[in-house]
């Protein structure tokens, strides 16, 4: 791992990335704000989100997924910030959110798992990943990338919950992950700042 560049997250609770193939989608936990940045942080636009405690944030190719850790719930807004869909049944204590081209796969902290979700909130796979303090999380095109919250590190999966890999994170306050085609990029709590890593 690599850090290839880092600039300061706009808000003070950086959490959620995710990347729309041109720019970075950014939440942010203490002010319910989703920012739209460029690669060198600059500021697109922003909004306040339908939520509180928003942690993990996905692209699926037209709008934006996002969920809240304080009402366990995942949304579908666009990229605007109008609701278009919101799912309140999930459990408690949600991490990270990404999407594989089709379905959404859901991080769950005090589970210690990922659920693959279709975009109606049914179940289609758990993997269990006990031991791992799961965090944000994201797909590369072939494998799921996971921020382990207690030790600030980067697991990498296979889509059955297989260990292929592991790293220590930039800084020791590791939250939000997402990958541009190439590169991941990091939030992180403690320095409040967003790194883009080689791996």
């Amino acid at each position: 791992m690599a850090v290839i560049k880092s600039f300061a997250a706009p808000g003070t609770e950086p959490r959620g990335l995710a990347f729309d193939g041109k720019y970075l989608w950014h939440a942010d936990d203490l002010n319910d704000t989703v920012y739209q940045l460029d690669l060198d942080g600059n500021i697109i636009n922003s909004f306040v989100a339908d939520g509180q405690g928003i942690y993990g944030l996905t692209f699926d190719g037209k709008n934006l997924w996002l969920v809240t850790n304080t009402y366990s719930s995942f949304a579908m807004i666009d990229r605007d910030g109008n609701l278009i869909k919101t799912n309140a049944t999930l459990s408690a204590d949600l991490k990270g959110l990404t999407f594989d081209g089709k379905n959404l796969w859901l991080s769950r902290g005090n589970e210690n798992d990922i659920l693959c979700i279709d975009r109606d909130g049914n179940t289609m796979k758990r993997l269990d990943l006990a031991g791992l303090d799961t965090g944000g999380i994201t797909f590369d095109g072939t494998n799921l990338w996971v921020v382990e919250t207690a030790s600030s590190s980067i697991t990498c999966h296979d889509r059955n919950g297989n260990l292929i890999r592991f790293f220590a994170a930039p800084a020791g306050g590791a939250k939000g992950i997402t990958f541009d085609g190439k590169h991941l990029w990091i939030s992180d709590s403690l320095t409040n700042l967003i790194y883009q890593i080689s791996f």
